[in-house]
């Protein structure tokens, strides 16, 4: 009997320590289970948040979307009296004296992005220099902007003093933003000057900065020196259309093929770019500045690959069996 009963407990025993086993085993399977899954929880956290940390640098790197304001960089005009020294008559008994006014105006574009506040006050002091400024990172200001236009109010009010101006000395610069689109924003600078005659001149630049390269896009940027003589032929055509009579009859008033040039000034449309020519340049004062538009379907293979128009553009995109 007593074997039996200590036969029935070491028998007891093993089964109770196979049970153990097997929940041990269990609850290591379930452990391992719940760590893989943590692991792979945090990795899909960790993915996240270093893709959260990539938008938000990228989108501190990014050209934000721009807030322009026009304000004043210099106003400032007075009417003076000045001795007639040119034209004394004799037979006067009192000197002669003249009104002649003197006055300059300068607008700006203030932005929200700094480099391109400087480089808008750089393109107004390249403008009135000699010879173009190499200032490369240099930071220019308004006051570096304002500092030259004070210099020329004081220079006009010094040769009108001096006489021969009988009317006066007049300047204005006025900057207007156009646009932004992609990497490029659109600004022009519009000069207006009288310094006697019958009448002033006037000059508009059109500036389109590059925001990637925090440049101005010059003539040579958008198409290649060896490319230009076929840009130049399409825009003829198109001069010499604008200036056909109905009749057929080319103008009298164009200029010779010969000094017809490509215009360091121009701007881009949703189809085409449209090239700006001062006045004087292409016809007549009365003709005002001349626009020669083209469109992208005859230019852009001739276009630097920086602004050359894609199908992300909407360029060319309508498939061959649309058409009949």
């Amino acid at each position: 009997m007593k074997k039996s009963l200590l036969a029935i407990l070491i028998a007891s025993g093993f089964i109770l320590s196979a049970c153990d086993d097997q929940e041990l085993t269990q609850k290591l399977t379930d452990a391992e289970q719940k760590i893989t899954q943590l692991e792979t929880e945090l990795k899909a956290i960790q993915t996240e948040q270093a893709t959260k940390n990539s938008v938000v640098e990228n989108s501190q790197d990014a050209f934000p979307t721009l807030n322009v304001e026009i304000t004043e960089l210099f106003n400032k005009s007075e009417t003076l009296k000045v001795k007639d020294n040119l034209y004394e008559d004799e037979n006067e008994s009192e000197e002669q004296f003249y009104d002649s006014r003197v006055a300059v105006f300068a607008t700006t574009a203030t932005t929200n992005v700094d480099w391109l506040n400087s480089l808008l006050f750089k393109e107004i002091i390249n403008h009135y220099s000699d010879e173009e400024l190499n200032i490369g990172n240099e930071i220019i200001t308004k006051e570096n902007a304002t500092e030259l236009f004070s210099s020329m109010y004081d220079d006009f009010v010094n040769e009108v003093k001096q006489g021969g101006y009988f009317i006066g000395l007049t300047e204005a610069e006025t900057t207007t933003y156009v646009n932004q689109r992609g990497n490029i924003a659109t600004f022009t600078q519009h000069y207006d000057s009288y310094t006697g005659g019958a009448h002033g001149m006037y000059y508009t630049r059109y500036l389109n900065i590059d925001v990637n390269k925090k440049a101005v896009i010059q003539l040579n940027d958008l198409v290649e020196p060896s490319k230009q003589q076929e840009l130049k032929d399409i825009l003829w055509q198109e001069y010499m259309s604008m200036n056909a009579g109905e009749d057929g009859q080319i103008s009298a008033f164009v200029t010779d093929k010969n000094e017809f040039e490509l215009s360091p000034d121009f701007y881009f449309t949703d189809d085409g770019i449209t090239f700006v020519y001062p006045v004087y340049a292409l016809g007549p004062f009365a003709a005002g500045e001349t626009k020669l538009h083209a469109y992208f379907y005859d230019i852009n293979a001739l276009l630097s690959k920086d602004y050359q128009r894609t199908a992300k553009d909407g360029f060319n995109v309508y498939p061959d069996s649309i058409f009949y």
